[in-house]
């Protein structure tokens, strides 16, 4: 059973390491590369915290009266979300983004013409969860990277950001969980929901960026 383990684990560690060679080959010869930004899917809101059930009645009642209130606050923060922020405009975001991290030319430059690579980044989905204390803003994103010359694939990389920053906690307020999510996401303006989203979405196209930079080097 160990030796079945153990080779299976090199199987992976190999897989991982060769496609992290193919990448580093390709870093070393491309010059830039087309994008293509895709985001599909619309913002999803979950607020509803996870967490063991409670060992008496007055408690079970008490979790269920926030779960409702969470549930319901996930839903008229989602519709808010669409409201102000049109799916277009969060792919000018991230496309903005991207342009902004390939623009230092490492591992390679953007180019509008025919570059040496094509590389595809997609933003599945998004939007805001319940985390620990407050909320989080998240993003999972698709990755991957074709070389011209072959039209082989040279990377590939799935991405979930979890962003906490998004999230100022009220040091006037003594509150936590799911109620001090509720009670940050109602203090929030359109303006300054817009802001934080934006902020956190620009902070986990980074965080993408520096996972691609890290395998090439």
């Amino acid at each position: 059973m160990k030796s079945w383990r153990l080779v299976l684990l090199l199987i992976l560690v190999l897989g991982m390491f060769g496609c992290h060679r193919r990448l580093k080959e390709f870093a070393r010869e491309a010059e830039a590369v087309t994008v293509q930004v895709n985001v599909s899917g619309r913002p999803s809101v979950d607020l509803v915290e996870e967490g063991p059930a409670p060992d008496n009645l007055a408690g079970a009642m008490g979790q269920a009266a926030v779960n409702v209130a969470a549930t319901k606050k996930s839903i008229d923060t989602q519709r808010r979300i669409e409201r102000l922020i049109a799916p277009e405009h969060i792919l000018g975001l991230a496309a903005d983004g991207v342009q902004s991290e390939l623009s230092g030319g490492y591992p390679f430059g953007m180019t509008d013409g025919q570059g040496d690579g094509y590389m595809q980044f997609n933003l599945i989905d998004y939007g805001i969860v319940q985390s620990g204390g407050g909320p989080a803003f998240f993003a999972n994103y698709n990755m991957v990277i074709y070389r011209n010359s072959d039209n082989k694939r040279v990377y590939r990389n799935n991405i979930n950001c979890y962003d906490n920053e998004f999230y100022v906690p009220n040091t006037m307020l003594n509150l936590a969980g799911t109620i001090a999510t509720i009670e940050y996401l109602e203090s929030l303006s359109d303006e300054e929901l817009m802001v934080r989203i934006e902020a956190a979405l620009d902070r986990c196209i980074s965080r993408s960026f520096r996972e691609l930079r890290r395998h090439a080097s």
